[in-house]
């Protein structure tokens, strides 16, 4: 039930506890309880609303920054991790198999904001060997929720 339950939740965060009993099929209090036990097991780490940013006047821009960092003896990118992660502008930081190491997500108020972040707060930090910068110009689906509702092929034909 487990991990079904958390499943359904990942992708509606909104279910009732009665929604969740007769999906599964089980009591809602063993449900509720099942909940408590995840939440203080610390595997579910919150909720979250899905925001479509595009449609809310003075929105953050977003950039996908993908480093090359050089591992530290005894902790790896563990460290080097982390300090990123704690660094305000980064909304996620994710260890990557292949040509990267990690994957950071930040925002910024404007594409001289995340330059800045990765030329004066990045860049300089020990063990960063290189990055790489995409910006994000349109989110078409995220966390499972579709963000364009025109289906329109605006490319242009040679």
């Amino acid at each position: 039930m487990r991990k079904r339950l958390l499943k359904l939740i990942e992708n509606n965060p909104n279910l009732t506890l009665e929604n969740l009993e007769a999906i599964l099929g089980v009591n809602k209090n063993e449900i509720a309880k099942e909940l408590d036990k995840l939440r203080e097991e610390e595997i579910i780490k919150g909720e979250k609303t899905v925001i479509d940013w595009s449609k809310v006047e003075d929105t953050l821009l977003k950039s996908i920054i993908m480093l090359n960092i050089r591992p530290q003896r005894d902790t790896g990118f563990d460290e080097i991790a982390k300090r990123i992660s704690n660094l305000d502008e980064v909304e996620s930081c994710e260890l990557l198999s292949g040509a990267y190491d990690l994957l950071v997500i930040v925002h910024g108020e404007s594409f001289q904001d995340i330059a800045a972040f990765v030329a004066k707060k990045l860049s300089p930090m020990d063990n960063v060997l290189t990055t790489q910068t995409c910006f994000i110009l349109k989110t078409y689906k995220k966390d499972n929720y579709m963000f364009t509702e025109d289906d329109t092929d605006m490319r242009v034909d040679a």
